[in-house]
């Protein structure tokens, strides 16, 4: 019996003192300010989204108003303090900081000034005031400034002219450019209308803090604006509702503004939205007809049933109403409840209320028994009173751990994990208290609701995948995330996002991985009978091993099927989950995308100065190192930028370089390759609206369409370009080598030829697929191919005409005299005619090419393996233009385009092959052309074509042959190689004769033909000279044996079994001689172009040598002068 009292004992202990123990370990207190700030009070608290709370503080003076500044405290979550923001500005009138004695404003039971201030979106403040909205005008209006937790003034704005009575509210959900957002009611009595209320909707630009009006309306028939009468709260898919109350109906109705539509863009005025109502919320019952005072207390989203809830109080009667309503205006529940009264007044001095995140409020009242001393009194939606071991309150401590006596401020708020906090006066200044009792408090009855939500903090969810707590791979793959509901429900435009945990502990520094609404049905489907939604993740959100995220579903993501009411959603970081170390096969190396601007952003940077410029880049870098994210060593956007010709805006690419991992990275990405990495970046682009992108400021400029495209490695893109033009080049050569076997002609034309056609056709494509690519490269390359054409057409066209003209040779009084009965001395381009007309097929197409470029005249005249279509017999003086064009054409051409190639290849941020393989024929061209125009322009003067050279050569090696009597080749100067196909002869000694073996090479490759002659050292080639004067006749060496001529006849054999004797010929004009025959000799004759005389002309001869020869009655000498010898 002993044992079971002392049993009981000691349950009864623990129930009565272990939560108070429990109590006091979780209540925390923090100074706000110390000893030397005692006159400080705390005149207004809001809390942000994050749990971040923002106090505005003033000190009290006798006279009832305080400094001239805002004075402004951030604490942060985890209780420590920001920056103190002060604010001093001459449009804040004196005025506004004096508490008005008669109808001021309460908030939390603290009268207030003129000044209020708003916890927006992160790390943003509006403050309001009132302003004299013109100069030298008495007429107040209600001013508004935005200001950043670095104490910088963003922006100001005027709102309402004589706008003296507001309520402003804020909107909780931030849209999906991170803009912040909040309403503006202003009641103003109508002449004409009464008392009416002007709202106004405005957002906060997140990126420069700027305010922007959208849209504004006007609510009728409001027959009072008393503080009490009113309330203004955020509905949970983006709109806004107005609860007025009517004393002449003595009801109380609500208005819903509806959210902005998705596609919403900014204007230069607002416009007009309808809303809907007016819904009648509540009428007192017959019994409360009497009422007079009503206050509507607070009104907002219901944490525990569809919809919202209001909590009234009926002050004659100590009645609080609790009502639970749609946002269609349908009531679901109305619940009186009579409020814990304790204090001996007959009435309850409540000076604040907030909702429990958990379910009911929490509600401050005044004791005046207990010196005005605050008390908390915690209230289901159904009016339970909060009941605990530890008492019937709040239960906040009363005192420090020093001893210190706490007196409670009707500051008030709860933050999202049900934790309670208040502002506390000491004798030591200060104090922020907060108090864990209802963390866990739930005014649901139902178990499995309950724990719902307390651990997702929405009754209506069941379950979620992956579960809270549980390892995800990061293997790149489709992935699946799922929410599984309670109800039956359907998709609504509310987001769902998944967020990575930032390192630093900071949420404000946690990375958006992607987000979406629900009405994304390429990304959300339902299924399971209307209660799981599955959501497609994109394989660059989970790619980071070993790091936390977190999903977070907004308010209005799914509806509830049967009502149509937007449902709850889930805050951050309640279904956070990690993903798994792995360890993987790592490349080192280096890796780049192309990333494209769109036509806006392009617009915005060309408009840039260049040092802006270049910070766009960098910042760039920093927001997508951020986004992806990735240490910021790793990623760079290069410098350099090119248009896009494909797009009508021309829009601007960047090329981002990112870095394979080493050791010394020690970021969480330093296990990421950058083939990952840059395949990540291509996702979240071509993802854009859906993923960080489109926060940033540069990052959001980037073209989703375009994405980001790893740069192409040449050899996968252009393998088979590249193998033709190896191919190509290895014909090239193989051409080049078969010719040059032979010594005949300049044999490299063949090379020029083709590597020239090359460059021609790469310099085209070049303009055609890449003259866009940079900033005024189109009309530079255009200029720079086309005004060397037109040089090179009009020289094309005076050489060939210069050469095709009949040109008179010059009088000479020595040459002058010819021998009787030769023919007229032919014009000096006699033979080039010839040639061209025997050729002009051949001749017309490279004159043609010589438009392009005047080196198809010297492949014409190059003699090229020997055949005759090209040796045209060109002049010096027209050698030496086509030297001297090729020089201008080169400097005006070749080296531009070789300057634009380097200069594209270094500015632009795409690698292509056709810029690359044309630099390279550029260089050869530029290489072949220098050593043309120094070999034969400075080294070897004076330029000629191949045949001139061949001639000059032939005759200085027959004037050698006629003085010496012997044939010695004279000392050449260096000049080009003969053709492989030009005939060769080697001198021979033969019985102390000189001998030559001609050697005939055929273009067919026939048999070589060996022509040997041989020449008597007693007996010389005779040439008669004419009376007076110098021998006119000439000997030459052809190709296929000696001719001898006087004047135009000529005697020629090729017969190598004829001795010096047999060969002689008594008389060149016997028609019947040996070599003059209508055989061999007519046709040898045609091949050289000499004129054959007709048989009556022979004879004429004959007849005429004849009469010579009976005049001079002198035998025939061996050096007679109607003879000649022909040796071959």
């Amino acid at each position: 019996m002993n044992i079971k009292l002392h049993f009981l004992f000691i349950l009864l202990f623990i129930s009565c003192f272990i939560p108070k123990l429990i109590l006091s370990l979780n209540t925390n207190i923090i100074s706000i300010t110390d000893t030397t700030s005692l006159n400080e009070r705390v005149i207004q608290s809001k809390i942000y989204s994050d749990n971040t709370i923002l106090l505005r503080l003033i000190n009290v003076t006798t006279t009832g108003c305080s400094e001239n500044q805002v004075f402004l405290r951030i604490i942060n979550p985890d209780g420590t303090f920001n920056n103190n923001v002060v604010i001093r500005d001459d449009r804040i009138l004196n005025d506004n900081f004096c508490i008005p004695s008669t109808n001021h404003f309460v908030e939390g039971g603290i009268p207030l000034d003129g000044i209020r201030i708003y916890a927006l979106q992160q790390k943003l403040i509006l403050l309001t005031y009132f302003c004299k909205l013109e100069q030298g005008s008495n007429v107040a209006g209600l001013c508004g400034m935005i200001i950043n937790w670095n104490n910088t003034i963003q922006d100001q704005f005027d709102f309402e002219h004589s706008c003296t009575d507001s309520s402003i509210v804020i909107q909780n959900i931030i849209n999906n450019n991170g803009d912040g957002e909040f309403l503006l009611a202003c009641y103003l009595n109508d002449f004409n209308q009464g008392l009416i209320i002007n709202w106004s909707r405005y957002t906060v630009d997140s990126k420069n803090g700027t305010i922007n009006i959208k849209d504004h309306g006007t609510i009728n028939n409001i027959n009072t604006s008393s503080q009490n009468f009113r309330n203004l709260f955020p509905t949970e898919d983006g709109g806004y509702g107005i609860l007025t109350y009517n004393s002449d109906k003595l009801a109380i109705f609500l208005y819903l503004i509806p959210p902005l539509p998705p596609l919403f863009h900014s204007s230069s005025s607002s416009s007009f939205t309808k809303i809907r109502g007016p819904f009648q919320l509540y009428k007192p019952t017959q019994s409360f007809t009497t009422l007079n005072i009503l206050n509507i207390l607070k009104c907002g989203i219901s944490f525990v049933e569809f919809g919202y809830n209001c909590l009234i109080y009926l002050n004659d009667f100590n009645i609080l109403v609790n009502i639970d309503f749609l946002d269609s205006g349908s009531i679901i529940s109305t619940n009186e409840f009579i409020i814990f009264n304790p204090t001996s007044l007959p009435t309850v001095n409540i000076i604040n209320v907030d909702s429990l995140y958990y379910g009911g409020y929490i509600i401050l009242i005044q004791n005046p028994d207990n010196n005005n001393n605050v008390l908390g009194l915690i209230y289901s939606n159904n009016g339970v009173l909060f009941t605990d071991p530890g008492g019937n309150n709040w239960q906040m401590p009363i005192t420090t751990n020093d001893g210190i006596s706490l007196s409670y401020t009707g500051n008030l708020g709860v933050f999202t994990d049900n934790i309670i906090w208040s502002i506390a006066n000491t004798i030591q200044g200060l104090k922020l208290i907060t108090n864990d009792l209802l963390s866990n408090y739930s005014s649901i009855i139902n178990g499995n609701s309950k724990n719902n939500l307390l651990i997702f903090g929405n009754s209506f969810i069941d379950s979620v995948n992956p579960i809270i707590g549980s390892m995800i791979n990061t293997t790149p793959g489709p992935i699946n995330i799922s929410i599984t509901f309670s109800n039956l429900i359907e998709l609504s435009n509310g987001n769902i996002s998944i967020w990575q945990t930032s390192n630093s502990g900071d949420h404000n520094q946690d990375i958006l991985r992607q987000s979406f609404s629900g009405d994304q049905l390429q990304y959300v489907s339902i299924d399971n009978e209307n209660r799981t939604v599955t959501i497609s993740v994109f394989e660059s959100t989970f790619n980071m091993p070993g790091q936390q995220y977190y999903v977070k579903v907004d308010n209005g993501f799914v509806k509830d099927l049967r009502t149509g009411q937007d449902l709850l959603g889930i805050r951050e970081n309640r279904w956070n989950f990690n993903t798994s170390i792995t360890t993987q096969d790592i490349s080192t190396g280096s890796s780049s995308s192309i990333v494209r601007l769109t036509p806006e952003g392009t617009k915005y940077f060309n408009s840039l100065s260049n040092s802006k410029k270049e910070q766009f880049s960098k910042e760039m870098s920093e927001e997508l190192s951020k986004i992806i994210p990735v240490d910021p060593i790793r990623l760079s956007t290069s410098k350099h930028f090119q248009f896009d010709p494909n797009t009508e805006s021309d829009q601007l690419l960047f090329r981002m370089d990112v870095k394979g991992p080493n050791n010394e990275l020690i970021g969480v990405d330093s296990s990421i390759n950058s083939e990952r990495i840059a395949r990540d970046l291509n996702i979240l682009i071509r993802n854009k609206d859906f993923t960080g992108i489109s926060k940033g400021d540069c990052s959001s400029m980037l073209d989703s369409t375009f994405g980001g495209i790893s740069t192409p490695d040449l050899w996968d893109r252009y393998r088979f370009i590249l193998i033709g033009v190896g191919v190509g080049l290895a014909i090239l050569i193989l051409l080049f080598y078969l010719a040059n076997k032979s010594e005949k002609g300049r044999n490299y034309v063949v090379f020029m030829f083709t590597i020239i056609l090359v460059d021609f056709g790469l310099d085209i494509a070049f303009i055609i697929v890449h003259g866009h690519d940079l900033k005024g490269l189109y009309p530079a390359t255009v200029v720079i191919l086309s005004f060397p054409i037109l040089i090179n057409l009009i020289a094309t066209f005076m050489i060939v005409t210069r050469e095709l003209k009949e040109i008179k040779p010059p009088e000479n009084n020595n040459n002058n005299r010819t021998v009787q009965g030769s023919p007229p001395e032919k014009d000096k381009n006699f033979e080039f005619r010839e040639w061209w007309k025997n050729h002009a097929k051949t001749a017309l197409f490279f004159v043609l090419f010589s438009s392009i470029d005047i080196e198809g005249l010297n492949i014409l005249s190059s003699g090229y393996s020997g055949y005759k279509r090209f040796d045209a017999p060109i002049s010096d003086e027209s050698a030496k233009i086509i030297l001297i064009i090729n020089g201008v054409v080169k400097f005006l051409e070749d080296i531009p385009q070789f300057i634009i190639y380097v200069i594209y290849l270094v500015y632009t941020v795409i690698p292509a092959i056709i810029p690359i393989i044309a630099i390279s024929t550029c260089s050869v061209v530029i290489v072949l052309k220098s050593t043309a125009i120094l070999g034969y322009g400075i080294f070897c003067p004076p330029p000629r074509s191949y045949y001139r050279v061949q001639k000059i050569k032939k005759d200085k090696e027959l004037e050698d042959l006629s003085k010496n009597g012997k044939y010695e080749p004279r000392p050449q100067h260096p000049t080009p190689p003969p053709s492989p196909f030009i005939t060769s002869k080697r001198p021979t000694s033969v019985n102390g004769s000189l001998s030559h073996d001609v050697i005939k090479k055929t273009m067919f490759g026939r048999d070589d033909i060996d022509i040997e002659f041989q020449e008597i050292p007693i007996k010389h080639p005779i040439v008669i000279e004419p009376e007076g004067g110098r021998p006119e006749a000439t000997t030459r060496l052809s190709e296929i044996g000696i001719v001898g001529s006087i004047g135009e006849y000529p005697i020629i054999s090729d017969n190598s079994g004829q001795n010096q004797e047999e060969m002689e010929v008594i008389d060149s004009g016997v028609a019947g001689g040996e070599g003059s025959s209508s055989g061999y000799q007519t046709r040898m004759f045609e091949q050289f172009g000499i004129d054959i005389p007709s048989q009556q002309q022979q004879q004429q001869q004959q007849q005429q040598q004849q009469q010579q020869q009976q005049q001079q009655q002198e035998p025939p000498s061996p050096q007679s002068t109607s003879s000649i010898r022909s040796i071959v």
